[in-house]
């Protein structure tokens, strides 16, 4: 099953790599605003940032 969920991915690659490559970039990019909100709201509610240590 996973073999052939790879063979399937590879030979999507083959056809269509511009068309893969930017999926992934948009992907990566949502995951990117998704963190960057994340941090807003953290940083908002006061909470310390990573690495800092409250008494």
């Amino acid at each position: 099953m996973l073999q052939e969920i790879a063979r399937s991915r590879q030979q999507e690659l083959l056809a269509h790599p511009r068309q893969i490559a930017l999926r992934e970039e948009w992907e990566t990019a949502k995951d990117l605003d998704r963190l960057q909100r994340s941090v807003r709201v953290v940083r908002a509610a006061g909470l310390p940032r990573h690495g800092e240590l409250t008494e």
